[in-house]
């Protein structure tokens, strides 16, 4: 999932307090480790992440028993639904499932065995 958005305070609704806590939860010092998962990283004079532009949230699922896997299935089924219905003016949201990059992957073996 990618979320843009400005995270500069220049109001407080709900989407931008939410963008403040993910950009203050991340210091210089786990920088090395999360900068793959931010695009468009701006700092402060502290060198502190304070804006970012996008953020990916991956998630591994369907890695263990067949009920933990059936579980993630649902799981993933409620997150889609509700980032399919979410809508705010300064978060944009998109989504790739497991299922989806699989089928696009046999799709695109299928188009290069023609």
């Amino acid at each position: 999932m990618f979320v843009n958005g400005d995270l500069n305070p220049k109001n407080d609704t709900i989407d931008q307090a939410i963008l403040k806590l993910v950009a203050n939860s991340f210091s210089s010092d786990l920088l090395n480790s999360v900068c793959n998962l931010l695009g468009g990283i701006t700092f402060d004079e502290k060198h502190r992440i304070s804006g970012a532009k996008a953020i990916m949230l991956p998630y591994a699922l369907r890695h263990s028993t067949v009920f933990q896997d059936s579980l993630a299935e649902k799981w993933e089924l409620k997150l889609t639904d509700f980032l399919l219905q979410y809508a705010s003016n300064i978060i944009r949201t998109s989504l790739w499932t497991y299922e989806t990059f699989a089928i696009e992957s046999a799709n695109g073996r299928e188009q290069l065995i023609r």
